[in-house]
């Protein structure tokens, strides 16, 4: 095996899930935070996209006028986690974005080593793509539950990856993929090549202006982005 590593973002890069996270967690700090807050929960003014989980639920905190601290983000993070366990497996709202199951499979095929690099806590990345049929493809991570700070949870997450491989990281070739501004800049952070995609949080203009190394609208040709990653 080679010392290629690939670290997928989730959320508007591999699928959609119809506003699914919003509406859980807003659920959970309405358990969490009792009646007294439950007409005023609206997480409506917290930026989600390219977003850590515990950094949005401490903002939330914020927002609510709540004390934050690492109990209560624990707390509201258990809570979401299995409110959002149970309404998928009630009724899966998940959609993987086009083209990326193959390109993962083609990927793994020339291998690349590949994992995920997410602003999820570690259960709800899992929880997602398995949703989407995509479990399998993916061997480690770095996720919101490692660290609130992006480029940090890369840095977990390609560390986990170079130890699976038997390497020091510095002796991988490290490609992250994502959709947001913050995906770009977290993966500049670490050193890494910036594969990004228009599916997702961000315009393809805005995305182009922060120039990362390829820029796709969207996976569906895949072997246009083989060709550019390989």
């Amino acid at each position: 095996m080679n010392g290629a590593i690939i670290l997928w973002d989730i959320d508007g890069t591999i699928l959609r899930g119809g506003g699914i996270g919003q509406r859980t967690l807003e659920k959970a700090f309405r358990e969490a935070l009792g009646d007294g807050h439950a007409a005023r929960v609206d997480l409506g003014p917290v930026p989600f996209h390219g977003n850590t989980d515990p950094a949005i639920i401490a903002a939330g905190l914020e927002l609510f006028g709540a004390p934050v601290s690492e109990a209560m983000v624990a707390a509201i993070a258990e809570r979401y986690l299995a409110i959002l366990g149970a309404e998928v497996a009630r009724e899966n709202p998940f959609v993987r974005l086009p083209g990326v199951l193959e390109l993962a499979e083609r990927l793994a095929a020339l291998d690349f080593h590949q994992g995920l690099g997410t602003g999820n806590l570690e259960a709800a990345a899992w929880l997602k793509v398995e949703a989407v049929g995509m479990r399998q493809r993916f061997a480690f991570g770095g996720f919101g539950s490692d660290a609130a700070d992006r480029a940090e949870l890369l840095r977990i997450g390609r560390d986990r990856g170079a130890r699976q491989l038997g390497l020091v990281p510095e002796r991988c070739r490290v490609v992250v993929i994502g959709d947001t501004l913050k995906d770009i800049a977290a993966a500049r952070a670490i050193g890494a090549e910036v594969v990004a995609v228009a599916t997702g949080g961000e315009s393809h203009a805005a995305l182009a202006d922060a120039r990362p190394d390829h820029l796709f609208e969207s996976f569906e040709d895949v072997e246009e982005v083989i060709a550019a990653i390989t």
